[in-house]
């Protein structure tokens, strides 16, 4: 019987859903990717769905620390590749996309948890007046 996996554990821990824990760190990693692919496009959800989005990627940060030394390599360079080409299609939010509170109880900061303090170049209308109205 193999060892269980550590990604597993932690994601099991933190209450993430059977799907999340099932795929494990690069089942994370899939869904970083697919974001990516959509705010390369343009992004053409909600600022909700964009919200649950950076989550993932949230969630990927915080699951590192947990994992094999093989797939934390592997995990690192793809998140690597990943956040480099997202890069160019973000521009700066005007705050913490979740809002000064959380930015403060979480000790998130631009520098560390950039994904929570930027938005898709891209977007609608729409997306951008619930973004003023959203999180606070």
């Amino acid at each position: 019987m193999p060892p269980p996996d550590p990604t597993q554990a932690f994601l099991r821990s933190r209450k993430s859903p059977p799907d999340v824990v099932a795929g494990g760190l690069s089942g994370l990693i899939d869904r970083w990717r697919q974001t990516v692919a959509q705010i390369g496009q343009g992004y053409r959800l909600t600022f909700d769905d964009y919200l649950n989005d950076m989550d993932v990627r949230q969630l990927i940060e915080e699951t590192l620390p947990h994992t094999t030394v093989r797939q934390h390599k592997q995990g690192t360079a793809a998140l690597f590749e990943l956040d480099e080409a997202v890069r160019p299609h973000l521009v700066p939010a005007p705050q913490c996309l979740w809002g000064r509170r959380a930015e403060i109880e979480n000790g998130w900061n631009p520098e560390r948890n950039w994904w929570y303090f930027t938005r898709p170049r891209a977007v609608s209308d729409g997306f951008l007046k619930e973004m003023a109205t959203g999180a606070s």
